[in-house]
């Protein structure tokens, strides 16, 4: 006769239940975090959204889990049932393997067929956050993924994907909490960029940075400045690899002959300046109290001098080609009524006057000149200085628009202010501050 073994009493039962199902649900889990491209779980503690691929696969496998469970409550009814350690680490490898083949199939059958339009990211740009490619047969896009793995692309920005440093990080992540979506790192095409030469300065960050990858992307002809001639090298370095013509020379505009000689440098290199960007400032925190007439001028250096030698050393040229656009940067803080840097918000408001002379005087030879007005835009220096939840929250209340300013939203103005298509619009205020002021 079959031998019928006697149930566990229930507390004991439910025990025994836990020890065995703990190792494998555990390695499930463990697969899923371990996987590089599942940073949707990260995600989805750190930006709740309404999109169903962020929201229906948490509750799935949630439910997957309480399934599991089940399954080995009614099995470990046997007693003499023996937890199997083996098959956990089986079930931790396979979720990885089924994980890492699912995810990256996704991604490359989600991939457009047209070339990136991100050309900085070197291969590895393209959407849902991730650096997979974006063109080229399936195979070669896995292969390419395969290669990106680990290089995955946060808002435009490489994330370290280790579960220690990016736990450590989980704090800046309430910055992007707001959006419902990232920005798309596409832009607009204008024929009238492709072969532009363009100069920029303080390319090497922030939305230097980003504004000279987009001219990459349009296929003009860019040279950069900037003061951090080692980040400024691997970066046009990187966007050459890419196919992209970029020049850069290191320098601190500060010294404004250092200036005249890396503008000398870049005309030898792309050819004269059809479009210049004056991007170039820096937004110390300083009281009126501690400032020094030598604190003063060097604000003003960094935050305006430089923008009109800048323009001086390329208006000839452009005089010469009977056209060119010219794009100073602005800032909302002096609008706001912003406290805390009394020099710098001096100098930003300065830009507006020097914006508007230029383009009478330059104007009869069919350049313009524009102000671009940012907001607070979140670039990595402003998240890792200023930009805390709190100060954040206090400053989309303020806007009109709920989400935080990235730096692409910038960059598009910028493209559309240097095109042609822009062509009746000078010695103008061209606002990107969500509603701010």
């Amino acid at each position: 006769m079959p031998t019928i073994s006697t149930p566990l009493p229930r507390s004991k039962l439910v025990l025994n239940a836990a020890a065995a199902a703990a190792p494998v649900a555990i390695a499930f889990f463990l697969g899923n975090l371990a996987t590089i491209p599942n940073l949707g779980w990260y995600e989805t503690l750190a930006k709740p959204s309404f999109n169903p691929p962020n929201w229906l696969f948490g509750p799935a496998w949630t439910v997957l889990y309480l399934l599991m469970a089940y399954a080995f409550y009614r099995v470990l009814r046997q007693p003499d049932y023996v937890p199997d350690r083996r098959g956990a680490i089986r079930a931790f490898l396979v979720q990885i393997g089924l994980n890492a083949a699912w995810s990256f199939a996704f991604f490359a059958a989600h991939s457009p067929a047209a070339p990136c339009r991100d050309p900085g990211a070197a291969g590895c740009g393209g959407r849902h956050g991730l650096a997979f490619p974006c063109s080229g047969s399936p195979g070669r896009t896995l292969l390419r993924a395969l290669r990106c793995v680990g290089r995955v692309r946060h808002n435009s920005q490489p994330v370290d994907l280790h579960p220690q440093r990016l736990s450590r990080r989980m704090d800046r992540h309430f910055i992007n909490a707001h959006q419902h979506g990232e920005p798309p790192v596409s832009t607009t095409t204008y024929p009238s960029l492709k072969g532009a030469v363009v100069y920029i300065t303080g390319g090497a960050s922030g939305i230097g940075e980003v504004t000279l990858r987009a001219f990459a992307g349009q296929g003009s002809r860019v040279g950069f400045v900037d003061i951090d001639a080692e980040r400024g090298r691997a970066l046009a370095k990187e966007l050459r690899k890419g196919g992209a013509e970029i020049a850069f020379e290191a320098c601190d505009l500060r010294d404004i002959a250092a200036l005249q000689r890396a503008f000398a440098g870049l005309k030898a290199s792309v050819g004269p300046a059809a479009v210049l960007v004056n991007n170039a400032a820096r937004d110390d925190r300083h009281g009126w109290e501690d400032v020094t007439p030598d604190y003063y001028d060097e604000r003003i250096a960094t935050n305006l001098r430089h923008m009109f030698f800048a323009i001086q050393a390329v208006a000839p040229d452009m005089i010469a080609a009977g056209r060119g656009s010219i794009v100073n940067f602005g800032s909302n803080s002096w609008w706001e009524a912003a406290g805390g840097m009394p020099v710098y918000t001096s100098a930003k408001a300065a830009v507006h006057g020097m914006t508007r002379s230029f383009a009478r005087d330059l104007g009869r030879h069919r350049i313009r000149v524009n102000t671009v007005v940012p907001g607070w835009v979140m670039t990595e220096r402003q998240k890792q200085l200023w930009a805390t939840p709190e100060a954040l929250e206090r400053h989309l209340k303020r806007q009109c628009l709920p989400d935080p300013i990235e730096p692409i939203y910038l960059a598009r103005m910028v493209l559309f202010l240097a095109s042609d298509d822009s062509a009746m619009c000078t010695a103008n205020n061209y606002m990107v501050e969500a509603g701010s002021i």
